[in-house]
């Protein structure tokens, strides 16, 4: 075999071992995509199916389940304010929704969340190289002074529409669920604080009991001891009693505590029951979730901030235990598992009696439905405090299953 031919196979060999090599790497990163998108696909599934609270829609659109509300995927940055509040109503078509507006401070605080040390956002919202810095809020004053929040660490500032001492950046949102925002933290129908005539006052829509604001001032962790053993209440600044026995105190949590800001008076934040004759505002107040060993969610000037734990602040306790336990049964005999009950003496709105069906019991978990009155549900024969594991059993929330308030429930009785 002479030199060119020889030279000839081995080029021809090459070049076969490289069209086989490119085609099976093409085939492979073909292959590699269809398999994330499907992935994604699946994870978006998985997200709905478990529960979890943020869900990417694939559509630029982020819907949280605890809330009802919808978010951007991606914001928006260097705008004024005038400028951010089109912007939002131009975003008429984003996921194919209408409804985009800029969120209120409360909405967006709700959605920080303080285990991320960069951006307090969660993942889904502020992807790597996110420019996490202050956002637009609606919230603006006569003076065209606007409030707005930096997500990097929970801070406030304020400063005007006109974009004269600064721009920000601009996330829109809108109500995804209705039924969900109604019921969430962000609105309610009636009169939902209650003077119990001694020194605490009922929040109706939570059912949890609070104190006024305690006249004395501390550091987090002689808050939390003091709320732990707390013995007396405020009636005025300078009168105290004593609490109820029966009642087992805590410092709030950090979405109990932004749960009960009605307005953004930074000095009276709190429904005027909160008030203590003779005293201060309430606008000062520790929670008891903690960010590091340094630093806890506390509230200074109505917002809710991070602040230094030696500092010192206002104390409002707060008791999940119930003072009246009329209504209530004794559900821990395991025999009343497949048990049928029925909804009945629930809360009023401004449409219709409802109960709260929850992802986990306690207040604090996301809503999943809420069931009118006469609603048929059988319980689990799983138990936690004052709730229960129940499966619905009419309506069109028929097959759900999550927890209720047992003290809206009593034994079916068929007519």
């Amino acid at each position: 075999m002479n030199a060119k031919k020889k030279i000839y196979l081995i080029c021809r060999t090459f070049a076969i071992l490289f069209i086989l090599f490119g085609c099976s790497s093409k085939n492979k990163e073909n292959e590699a995509k269809k398999t994330e998108v499907v992935a994604q696909a699946v994870v978006r599934e998985d997200d709905k199916k478990e529960g979890r609270r943020f869900v990417d829609n694939g559509n630029g659109t982020i819907t949280d389940n605890y809330s009802g509300l919808m978010w951007e995927k991606e914001a928006s940055g260097n705008m004024n304010w005038d400028e951010a509040v089109e912007y939002c109503k131009d975003v008429a078509n984003a996921g194919g929704k209408k409804g985009w507006r800029l969120p209120t401070l409360l909405e967006f605080q709700n959605i920080l969340d303080d285990t991320n040390s960069r951006c307090m956002l969660p993942g889904v919202l502020a992807r790597k190289g996110y420019q996490c810095t202050y956002h637009w809020t609606s919230e603006i004053f006569p003076s065209g002074i606007v409030r707005i929040i930096d997500p990097s660490n929970a801070k406030l500032n304020q400063i005007h529409k006109d974009g004269r001492n600064g721009r920000g950046m601009t996330r829109c949102v809108r109500v995804d669920d209705p039924a969900k925002v109604a019921k969430s933290q962000f609105s309610y129908t009636g009169p939902r604080f209650r003077d119990l005539g001694n020194g605490l006052i009922k929040d109706t829509k939570t059912g949890l009991i609070w104190t006024r604001r305690l006249p004395i001032w501390k550091s987090w962790d002689k808050a939390v001891l003091h709320c732990q053993n707390l013995k007396k209440v405020a009636l005025t600044w300078q009168t105290l009693i004593k609490v109820p026995e029966n009642l087992k105190w805590r410092l709030p949590t950090k979405e109990e505590l932004q749960g009960i800001i009605v307005n953004n008076h930074p000095i009276y934040p709190l429904d005027d029951l909160f008030k203590i004759s003779g005293g201060g505002g309430t606008a000062n107040a520790w929670t008891s979730t903690e960010i590091s060993p340094s630093f806890a969610w506390g509230m200074s000037y109505g917002q809710i901030q991070k602040l230094l734990k030696r500092q010192e602040y206002g104390v409002i306790c707060v008791s999940s235990q119930a003072t009246d336990n009329n209504n209530e049964e004794n559900f821990s005999n395991s025999s009343l598992e497949g048990e049928i009950y029925e909804v009945f003496g629930t809360r009023q709105t401004s449409v219709d009696p409802w109960l709260a069906v929850r992802l986990g019991p306690g207040t604090n978990t996301a809503l999943i439905a809420q069931l009118l009155e006469h609603t048929r549900v059988k319980l689990t024969g799983k138990i936690y405090r004052n709730w229960v594991e129940i499966e619905v059993l009419d309506g069109p929330n028929k097959g759900i299953r999550g927890w209720a308030s047992r003290r809206y429930l009593r034994p079916f009785k068929n007519q």
